[in-house]
């Protein structure tokens, strides 16, 4: 029996356990879908614990009392496929779901604004997935493969169903026999899709000049034809569709259909409610087609089908969604013209980067920009085993993989990476001095992560500078390197100069650029940053809204510039003092980085310290001290141990120590504080100035009255440095050293102080009467 069920099924596992069994249907991956024959001496039970999951889609009862096992097994429709006491009837059963299974895979599944699937995708809404599947196809149609491609394929295949014997033999059959004119693919995983490269060009090219005998062979008034699917739908893919009436779809997978209505009617047969029969009707006008199909009823297994097959990520657009009865529902389909995508500038911008005969390096970028950085890494890694070991290409592709790291937030394995390119980078002759320049741009955003902003800066102009030996100031391979100058000047509190760079950014990519690029949503993000430390809220938020406009035009909705864009936007919320919309974007921003990053990233740091803030400005200090202490959990293990964002977690813990009275933790943390600003800071930086600001107050609290004063004075000396003489922060300032003055018997001074104060504190607009009078007092 195990044979023939071998002979019907990919993979056959058995169990004499029942637990054991449970057990594993628990620990597969939710895309596996089950058949589950059981005895029916167990399977009353059995049943019961296993029927809700999704994994499993038919049930099979074998049994030798037929009629008895009848009747407790009718509750348990419409999964369970009969009661079976003859073992060909049971043969014959799972033959014909097995087929219906493979006929009814169809991976699509609506993308609309709070969906999570991924293979039909509503492009009117969210077209972006689509744009980067769409991409990524491309390249894989249009590189060339090494003969070694067709090997890994088949070996992945092997390794698949290495316990299937007669699947081990058709494979082994395949790998002598393959004809590139009869291949197929059933599946949207696209790391599997990559194996199979090879079958997927040939398959795709095949189509294409089939589809174009084709439309030799046919006259000009019988161009529009219909063709039928037959599958089984969920309910809720059918409710998506019906909502996105008149939206696109694509499918992410090679699509069978059928001339012959009757022949798509016999699959999906048997629906039920949950997943009812979907009949597709679908109209073709090959007079704007551009999406490859054929007729290869002479090449099919099943030539009484009729059968006609669309290319993988094949556009529809949804005509009508209709419920015939409680099981049956037609959809209407019709071929769409890939001209009229929302994105198809964009597309073409990318296109034109990746030339007509991309390669891995292609693949890479691609990876990149959607913040894949695991598939960046794994294909990168991919072309290190295929360059050979003095390939100046190794260069870039150890950058790339050292950018993977620093994406991450693992700096130390990125420096080892941007040390080995270095290394072969002083062996380059002249003529790759432009990949000499990648390194260094690297490098230079490793330092400015790092804190170390003027090494940065020496690294980013050696790049500028080599960049300029062969093309033009206002190049478009240029805006990458001013970009991030501007992004060093602006840590440095350089805000000119880091404007007047971000400004000469936004002007190249507003000239070379197609509108929704994603490189110009972050130069608006960038100057958005800017506007908002110059405290010109207004324009920083017109450009936040620019930025964020285009990046969800653009972007996967899970894409880490999106969520740094809610993160930038919160911030600004939170120096407009409208805390509960900074608390709401930053959750925003949460979420995707939760999702996309490992929970020590330093971004996510960032996120925890950034809400721990804002907790603090609406003394809720409980809970402004979780989050401060979640942020320095992840910076002490992912940043340096003299970051300066560390020193700033460690100071505003301080701070909630000093509020909460504990002043011996409060000196401590601040003390540290300061111990790593003062070897990172300029004398000037306004992180050191609140520091001080801090020690003082807590020195006051422990009747260290000079220790106090100096940490006031210094305080008060950086903030004149940096601001003009009225700066809101200098009349507190200014009335804590008076007060300190008044503690340690020094009436003149404390006057004096007090006087400065207050001529500030009358200045603002709208005055605190209870701190007026106490500076009276």
């Amino acid at each position: 029996m195990i044979n023939k069920l071998c002979s019907i099924v990919d993979y056959l596992q058995v169990f004499d356990c029942v637990n054991e069994c449970i057990t594993y249907i628990n620990s597969i991956t939710t895309e596996t879908k089950i058949l589950f024959i059981v005895s029916g001496q167990l399977g009353e039970s059995v049943i019961a614990q296993i029927y809700d999951s999704s994994k499993i889609i038919s049930i099979y009862v074998f049994c030798y009392d037929k009629i008895k096992h009848e009747t407790w097994s009718n509750q348990y429709k419409p999964k369970l496929q009969g009661v079976f006491n003859d073992k060909d009837e049971l043969y014959s059963k799972l033959i014909s779901n097995v087929k219906l299974e493979i006929k009814n895979f169809l991976p699509i599944s609506i993308l609309n604004e709070n969906a999570q699937q991924r293979c039909l995708r509503d492009l009117s809404k969210e077209s972006v997935s689509f744009m980067w599947f769409q991409l990524l196809i491309k390249i894989l149609i249009n590189m060339e493969h090494a003969d070694s491609a067709k090997n890994e394929m088949i070996n992945l295949c092997r390794k698949q169903y290495k316990n299937n014997e007669r699947v081990i033999h058709q494979i082994e059959e395949f790998s002598i026999n393959y004809d590139k004119d009869h291949a197929t693919l059933r599946t949207e995983n696209f790391d599997v899709i990559y194996k199979f490269r090879p079958f997927i060009a040939d398959l795709h090219h095949h189509l294409e000049r089939l589809y174009l005998e084709h439309i030799e062979t046919i006259s000009n008034d019988k161009k529009i034809s219909t063709v039928y699917r037959g599958a089984q739908m969920s309910i809720q893919e059918l409710k998506a569709l019906e909502e996105n009436l008149n939206g696109l779809i694509s499918i992410n997978a090679f699509f069978s259909t059928s001339k012959s209505s009757s022949v798509a009617s016999r699959f999906g047969i048997d629906g039920t409610q949950d997943n009812p029969t979907v009949i597709f009707t679908i109209s073709i006008d090959d007079h704007i087609c551009d999406q490859p199909y054929a007729h290869i009823e002479n090449s099919s297994n099943f030539s009484h089908e009729e059968e006609i097959l669309f290319s993988i990520g094949t556009i529809f657009r949804i005509e009508n969604v209709e419920q015939m009865n409680d099981t049956v529902w037609s959809v209407e389909l019709k071929l769409y013209n890939r001209d009229n995508l929302e994105l198809k500038q964009l597309m073409i911008s990318f296109e034109e980067q990746i030339g007509k005969t991309p390669t891995l390096f292609d693949l890479d970028k691609i990876f990149c920009y959607m913040g894949d950085h695991d598939r960046a890494e794994k294909y990168s890694r991919i072309l290190l085993e295929q360059l050979s070991p003095n390939d100046d290409s190794m260069l870039i592709v150890y950058t790339n993989i050292g950018d993977t790291y620093l994406n991450r937030g693992n700096f130390q394995i990125a420096s080892e990476y941007y040390e080995q390119a270095l290394s072969i980078a002083s062996n380059l002759e002249s003529d790759f001095d432009i990949a000499l320049a990648y390194v260094y741009d690297s490098i230079g955003l490793f330092n400015d992560r790092i804190g170390k902003y003027e090494e940065a800066i020496e690294n980013l102009k050696q790049a500028r500078d080599i960049k300029l030996k062969s093309m033009s100031e206002n190049s478009l391979f240029m805006s990458s390197t001013y970009n991030n100058i501007a992004m060093v000047y602006r840590h440095k509190l350089d805000y000119e100069l880091s404007l007047e760079y971000y400004n000469k950014v936004l002007n190249i990519e507003l000239e070379s650029l197609p509108e929704l690029h994603p490189n110009i949503a972050s130069t608006y993000n960038n100057i958005a940053l800017l506007l908002n430390q110059l405290k010109r809220y207004d324009e920083a938020l017109n450009n936040y809204m620019k930025a964020l406009k285009i990046e969800q035009k653009s972007l996967p909705s899970n894409h880490y510039q999106i969520g740094t864009t809610y993160n930038n936007i919160a911030l600004l919320h939170t120096n407009t003092n409208d805390q509960i919309k900074a608390l709401d974007f930053y959750e925003k921003a949460l979420t995707i980085f939760s999702n996309t990053l490992e929970y020590n990233h330093p971004t996510i740091g960032s996120i925890y310290y950034n809400m721990g803030d804002v907790h603090y400005k609406l003394e809720n200090n409980d809970i402004a001290m979780d989050y401060f202490q979640k942020a320095l959990d992840i910076r002490l293990k992912s940043l340096p141990n003299d970051h300066i964002d560390l020193a700033a977690t460690l100071n505003s813990i301080g701070v909630i120590y000093l509020i909460q009275e504990n002043f011996t933790d409060a000196l401590k943390h601040c003390e540290q504080a300061l111990e790593i600003q003062l070897k990172l800071s300029s004398d000037i930086h306004p992180d050191l100035s609140a520091t001080h600001f801090n020690l003082g107050r807590i020195n006051l609290k422990l009747n260290q009255y000079n220790k106090a004063l100096e940490h006031f004075q210094a305080s008060q000396t950086i903030m004149t440095n940096i601001s003009k003489e009225d700066h809101h922060d200098l009349e507190l300032l200014y009335f804590y050293i008076g007060n300190t003055y008044l503690l340690l018997g020094n009436y003149q001074k404390s006057i004096d102080n007090c006087e400065k104060s207050l001529r500030n504190q009358l200045k603002k607009p709208n005055s605190d009467k209870n701190h007026l009078a106490t500076i009276y007092r």
